[in-house]
């Protein structure tokens, strides 16, 4: 399996993990990967990741430092509370959420910045708010990360 793949899936497993009864303010109803059709109202909370591309540099002697360029979309329904505040739980869920293990999944449980070993790290760059307003008004966040990891000079199945 292509390094990527394996990271984007250990990356779903941990967002899969989002409930109120881990701690976390949400609940994921729904995860698509790069899904290009929009959600619709029945589907919400749902989540949709995808990677736009890798960087590649070569740091020593047939050694490469990939850096994966991953935007994650959170919708959720909001009509009481303010959008922002809506927001602003999901991307602090999403944030948690990757920086947590599989088997250790709750809010307050032991942080694993570079999911579990297998890349170098896993930043938060920025998100941005989005609102949908209508008959069933929904917010949202596109959260940007960039992810980490050395692998041997073209080798795009292994990493270090």
């Amino acid at each position: 399996m292509p390094a990527v793949t394996n990271i984007l899936d250990e990356i779903q497993n941990r967002l899969e993990n989002i409930s109120e009864m881990n701690g976390y303010y949400t609940f994921v109803k729904s995860i698509k990967r790069s899904m290009m059709t929009p959600f619709t109202p029945y589907d919400l909370p749902a989540i949709n990741l995808w990677a736009t591309g890798v960087l590649n540099n070569q740091i020593s002697y047939k050694i490469d430092e990939r850096t994966i360029n991953l935007f994650i979309e959170y919708h959720s329904k909001t009509r009481e509370e303010p959008f922002i505040d809506v927001a602003e739980k999901l991307v602090s869920d999403v944030v948690t959420a990757i920086n947590r293990s599989t088997t250790n999944p709750a809010k307050d449980d032991t942080e694993s910045f570079n999911l579990g070993g297998i890349v170098k790290s896993c930043l938060m760059n920025e998100y941005n708010y989005e609102i949908i307003e209508g008959q069933t008004p929904y917010c949202g966040v596109l959260i940007s990360f960039s992810i980490v990891y050395n692998c041997k000079t073209n080798n795009m199945e292994d990493y270090l």
